[in-house]
């Protein structure tokens, strides 16, 4: 290893991002629809 990312790591740090971004999206969605629910504690989860 010469310490570069190899293109493969790099996909799958986008990957996990997106994943990330695509299940608050979706979390926000839910959360429109049925006003009993935060969105604080999905965040600070997402953040952190």
């Amino acid at each position: 290893m010469n310490g570069n990312i190899s293109p493969a790591g790099e996909l799958a740090i986008d990957t996990r991002a997106l994943y990330s971004l695509e299940k608050l999206i979706e979390w926000k969605l839910e959360a429109k629809s049925d006003k009993s629910k935060s969105i604080s504690p999905l965040l600070a989860r997402e953040i952190n």
